[in-house]
C-alpha cells in the first residue's frame, strides 16, 4: 500500500491537465487540497476520467472487454518464438535487469504473400556443403574462379547440391570448357588433335538424337600444366551437324587405331543399307566397336572371319554407299571421361550478387541430368526451385503465373502428389480456401490461405500435366506450419526503454532484441459503438489517429482483427458529467480542501485553473484491487483478419 502525498501539479493557467491516475490494480482514497499562492482570488475546476483517451475506431464489429490490454508497442526477436511459448501476460525482463514488460501476442502479418512462378529448365552441381559461406540469392549468376563457367542460382539443397541454369552449348561454338584435360594430353599437347568427341543429349551417345561429332584442334589449361583447360574444336567433323547441346555433357572420347583395314567387295559397292560388311582383315576390329568408313560410323555388332555385321549411320552420320577398297578405320574409345561445358572440379564459386562462395566437389564420370519444373521467389527474378517449401496457416499465399513460360501449366493443389494427374489412381484438386483467376502464362494467379484443417503435407501440381520423371518436376509437397516461429512481439506494460541488443529469455529460449517500434500500449476502460475508452501504460505514448492495433477476443482460438484510429478525443477533455466541481472560488493565499474523492481503478484527476498561481495536491492512500480482470487472448489457430504472424517460410 502506498499513503501519504500522491500527485502534486501547478498547472498552466486555462490547461486542463492530469493530476492523478490510478493503472488497472489499484484504487485510492484521497484528499485533494487546493492551495492560491499568487495572491490574488481565482477559480478552478476538479474532473474525473475513468480513461485516458477515448479513440474512435473505423468500425464497431471489433471485440474488447474491460481490463484487456491493448499495444502495438513491437520488438523484433531472434532467433523467434513459437506462438505456445509466448503466453499472453507473461512477464519479461532484459539481462540486465534494466527494463522489463509483458507479452500481449505475437505479431502476425496480414500482407498477401507473391510468389513469382516461372517454368525454368535448371541441373544440378555438388559442392562442399560444409564450405559454403554466405547466402546465395536466386537469379542471381554463379562463377567459376578457375574456368570462369557461369550459371544462374536456382537453389542449394541439404548435401550440397546447388541448382542452375547452364547455358547451352550453341552450334557455333568453337572454344569448349572441358573438365580434366590432362590425361589426353599424355605429354603431348598435340595428341589432344587426334581426338573425336560425340556430342549428344541422350544418355547412350549411338542412340542419341541431335549427335554431333567434333575434333579438337587445339587446347590449353586453364592455368599450369594439369586439370582443366579450353578445348578449340572443329564443329560437325564427317558430315554430322553442328547442333545445340545441353552444357555438362560426359562425353565419349576416340581415336583412329593404328591399324586399319580395307572394304574388300570383290570389285563392287557397299551400299547403303548393308549390314553385311566385308574386309580384308576382320582381325583388327571386334564386336562392340566402332568402324569409320568415310564420313560414315558404323557400329560392329559381330565379327565371322572376315565379314563383319554392323549397324550403319551412327552417331549423326548418314550411311552412305563406299567404294571397294575403302579404308576402314576401327576407332578405340578412351577410357577417360570427361565433361564438356562444365564447371571445373575443385573450384571456387561465387555469386555476383551476394557474394556468397561455395566450392565444387564433384568427379566427371556422368552428365548433368536436366529438369524442367516450377520455380517461385517473392521477387521477380530470383525464383528459386520451390524445395522444402513451407506455408504457414493462417496466411496468405498468392502464386502469380503470368510470366508465359507458364503457359499450359496452370499451378493447383491436391492432398496427393501430382494431383489429378496421378496414376494409376487420380487425386482430386484442394480447393478450400483457394482462389484462381485468369490463364496460366498470360494473367493466370492461384490464392491459398492455409488452415490448421489443410492436407499436411499438401502438394502443388500442374493441372494436365504429370511429372516425367527425370525430366520435368511439376509436382511436389508443400509443408503446412501449424505453429510458425514468429519474430516479432507485441509488449504492453513497458518499463524501461528496449534498445536494440537488449536480451531476454523467455523459458529455456534466449532472444535478442532486434528493430524496436516504440509504440502506444494500455488497458481497455470501456468499449461502446465504435468508441474505444483505454488507459495508456506508464510511459506510453498517446494513441493519434490512423495508429492501428489488434482487438482482443475472449474466445480462445478467435480470429483476431486490426482496428485503425480514426479519432481522438483525450481524457482531459471533460464533459458535463465529469466535473466534481466547476469554476470553483478561491480566495487570495487560501486553502480549499475537498475529501473523500475515491479514484477507482483505471482513472484519473483532471484540474484546470484560472491562475498559473493555483497548487493541487493529491493525498491518500493506494489499494491493490481486481476490478478490472483482463482476459488473455490465446491465439492458437486460425488467423487474424488483421495483426499479427510471423515471418514466412518460403
Amino acid at each position: 500500500m502506498t499513503a501519504g502525498r500522491l500527485a502534486a501539479l501547478s498547472p498552466a493557467a486555462t490547461t486542463a491537465s492530469v493530476l492523478y491516475s490510478t493503472d488497472v490494480d489499484h484504487t485510492a482514497s484521497t484528499i485533494l487540497t487546493v492551495g492560491e499562492r499568487g495572491g490574488s482570488a481565482a477559480t478552478y475546476r476538479v474532473g474525473h476520467k475513468d480513461y485516458t483517451q477515448k479513440l474512435t475506431l473505423d468500425a464497431n464489429t471489433y471485440k474488447f472487454a474491460r481490463g484487456n490490454p491493448v499495444s502495438n508497442y513491437k520488438i523484433e526477436i531472434s532467433p523467434g518464438i513459437v506462438r505456445g511459448d509466448a503466453t499472453p501476460g507473461l512477464a519479461i525482463a532484459s539481462d540486465d535487469k534494466a527494463k522489463n514488460a509483458k507479452i500481449l501476442d505475437t505479431y502476425v502479418a496480414t500482407g498477401t504473400i507473391t510468389n513469382y512462378v516461372k517454368v525454368k529448365t535448371y541441373t544440378s552441381l555438388t559442392v562442399d556443403s560444409t564450405g559454403v559461406t554466405g547466402t546465395f540469392q536466386g537469379g542471381e549468376t554463379i562463377t567459376g574462379a578457375t574456368s570462369g563457367m557461369t550459371g544462374t542460382f536456382r537453389g542449394l539443397g541439404t548435401g550440397g547440391s546447388m541448382s542452375m541454369e547452364v547455358a547451352d552449348i550453341t552450334a557455333g561454338a568453337v572454344s569448349i570448357k572441358g573438365v580434366n584435360i590432362t590425361p589426353l594430353f599424355t605429354g603431348d599437347p598435340a595428341a589432344f588433335t587426334q581426338c573425336y568427341f560425340v556430342l549428344t543429349d541422350s544418355p547412350s551417345p549411338p542412340a542419341g538424337q541431335n549427335t554431333e561429332i567434333l575434333s579438337a584442334t587445339a587446347a590449353s589449361y586453364y592455368s599450369g600444366t594439369t586439370g582443366g583447360g579450353n578445348v578449340t574444336v572443329t564443329r560437325g567433323v564427317f558430315g554430322t551437324t553442328a547442333s545445340t547441346h545441353r552444357a555438362g555433357q560426359n562425353v565419349a572420347i576416340y581415336r583412329d587405331a593404328a591399324t586399319t583395314t580395307t572394304l574388300n567387295t570383290g570389285g563392287g559397292t557397299l551400299n547403303a543399307g548393308v549390314t553385311t560388311v566385308p574386309v580384308t582383315d576382320g582381325t583388327v576390329v571386334v564386336s562392340g566397336q566402332f568402324l569409320r568408313v568415310g564420313n560414315e560410323i558404323m557400329k560392329v555388332t559381330g565379327v565371322t572371319g572376315n565379314d563383319l555385321t554392323v549397324d550403319r549411320g551412327q552417331w549423326g552420320t548418314t550411311d552412305a554407299t563406299h567404294n571397294d577398297g575403302s579404308t576402314a578405320t576401327p576407332m578405340t574409345q578412351e577410357a577417360q571421361q570427361m565433361m564438356w561445358q562444365w564447371f571445373d572440379t575443385s573450384e571456387d564459386l561465387s555469386g555476383g550478387v551476394s557474394n556468397a562462395q561455395a566450392t565444387t566437389q564433384f568427379t566427371a564420370t556422368s552428365s548433368a541430368i536436366y529438369t524442367t519444373g516450377f520455380t517461385w521467389g517473392t521477387t521477380a527474378g530470383q525464383e528459386v526451385i520451390p524445395s522444402e517449401f513451407q506455408m504457414d496457416v493462417d496466411r496468405t499465399y498468392l502464386f502469380d503465373q503470368a510470366d508465359s513460360s507458364n503457359t499450359g501449366l496452370p499451378l493447383r493443389f491436391s492432398d496427393i502428389q501430382e494431383g489429378t494427374g496421378a496414376t494409376p489412381t487420380a487425386g482430386t484438386e484442394y480447393t478450400t480456401g483457394v482462389t484462381k483467376t485468369g490463364t496460366a502464362g498470360t494473367d493466370g494467379t492461384i490464392q491459398i490461405i492455409p488452415t490448421t484443417t489443410t492436407p499436411n503435407p499438401l502438394y502443388y501440381y500442374a493441372e494436365g500435366t504429370a511429372s516425367t520423371p527425370g525430366t520435368t518436376t511439376y509436382s511436389s509437397a508443400v509443408t503446412i506450419v501449424s505453429d510458425p516461429v514468429f519474430t516479432e512481439i507485441f509488449l504492453y506494460d513497458v518499463h524501461g526503454t528496449w534498445i536494440t541488443g537488449d536480451s531476454f529469455t523467455i523459458g529455456t529460449s534466449a532472444q535478442t532484441v532486434g528493430t524496436v517500434t516504440g509504440g502506444k500500449y494500455g488497458h481497455v476502460s470501456k468499449w461502446s459503438g465504435s468508441d474505444l475508452y483505454v488507459t495508456l501504460g506508464t510511459g506510453s505514448a498517446a494513441f493519434a489517429g490512423t495508429d492501428t492495433f489488434v482487438d482482443t477476443p475472449t474466445v480462445e482460438g478467435a480470429a483476431r482483427a486490426t482496428a485503425t484510429v480514426n479519432s481522438v478525443t483525450a481524457a482531459t477533455d471533460l464533459e458535463t458529467a465529469d466535473y466534481y466541481g466547476y469554476d470553483v472560488a478561491i480566495s487570495a493565499n487560501a486553502v480549499n480542501e475537498h475529501k473523500g474523492i475515491v479514484v477507482g481503478p483505471n482513472s484519473h484527476l483532471i484540474v484546470y485553473a484560472s491562475s498559473a498561481d493555483l497548487s493541487f495536491q493529491v493525498n491518500g492512500f493506494e489499494n491493490t484491487v481486481s476490478d478490472y480482470v483482463s482476459i488473455h487472448y490465446n491465439q492458437q489457430s486460425s488467423a487474424p483478419a488483421g495483426g499479427g504472424g510471423g515471418n514466412p517460410s518460403p
